[in-house]
């Protein structure tokens, strides 16, 4: 596994890649499978498959909101821990942080 990651005084990017190909590459982001941020920080997400419970936890960050299709947030919560129960009928689940300055 390959692992990008491009940091700058304001943004970061991180993607997962099963190689260092540009196919990979464009494969990630197709698929929405990486991780960007103008300042707010992941320090864990993990997923429980038998619970089916999606759980961040962040540095600095005030809001987590579990969004899917055409942007209806399923949960929302504050603090710098969240988690989200699947239920089924989510196409896709997008978490995205904020931290107290507004930055996601």
């Amino acid at each position: 596994m390959t692992v990008i990651r491009r940091v700058n005084a304001e943004k970061d990017f991180f993607a997962y890649l099963p190689d260092a190909s540009k196919e990979s590459l464009i494969a990630i982001l197709k698929a929405g499978n990486f991780y960007a941020s103008s300042g707010a920080r992941f320090t864990a997400i993990s997923y429980n498959p038998s619970q089916k419970r999606i759980t961040v936890k962040a540095n600095r960050v005030s809001l987590i909101r579990y969004i899917g299709k055409s942007g209806h947030v399923y949960r929302f919560c504050r603090g710098k821990r969240g988690s989200y129960h699947i239920k089924g009928r989510e196409k896709y689940i997008r978490v995205e942080i904020t931290n107290a300055s507004g930055c996601t």
